[in-house]
């Protein structure tokens, strides 16, 4: 939860002040702020159907030291970790889609709800492909020597997709 708070005071600031008082900035904090919490929701799901605690990270033993000493507690580092590391890229989205849908509107205020609402999903489309393609991407590279790793020692696909440190990886990075 201080994850969520954190990620959408951060919004609300950046994008203010990217942004300053608008409908695009409105727009562009809403859809930031539902992205981060429905990443963290699809993370929270994924780790519940995985078994992916957040207790098997490469950092456990440290952590688990601060733990006894603190109220910190590890296993919730991940899902914070992932609120973290998602609200950039949704940010980006959402400002990305918000600002040409306003120049949109203001180069035909004629254009209806609907007809603006089609235009702002074709915006949408085409820049989450690209984001989508971005992410996967740093993911590959971020990983690259586990990939290699798996690779080189042939381990079939079904002991691939059930590695912990995979879906860690992919948790972590998408």
């Amino acid at each position: 939860m201080a994850s969520v708070i954190s990620c959408s005071v951060t919004t609300v600031v950046t994008l203010y002040l990217l942004g300053g008082k608008s409908t695009k900035t409105c727009a562009a904090i809403s859809g930031t702020v539902f992205g981060v919490v429905l990443a963290g929701i699809f993370a929270y799901i994924f780790c519940k159907i995985t078994d992916i605690s957040g207790l098997n990270v490469l950092e456990i033993d440290e952590l688990a030291f601060i733990a006894a000493n603190t109220k910190i507690k590890p296993g919730e580092l991940l899902f914070s970790g992932i609120l973290i590391a998602s609200l950039g890229a949704v940010m980006d989205v959402a400002m990305t889609i918000a600002s040409p849908c306003e120049e949109i509107n203001r180069q035909n205020s004629n254009l209806t709800s609907r007809e603006l609402f089609k235009s702002s999903m074709n915006v949408g489309k085409d820049a989450m492909g690209t984001m989508s393609n971005t992410l996967i991407l740093a993911f590959a590279g971020s990983s690259i020597n586990m990939l290699v790793t798996l690779y080189a020692y042939n381990y079939p696909y079904i002991y691939t997709i059930n590695l912990l440190s995979v879906g860690i990886e992919i948790i972590k990075n998408v």
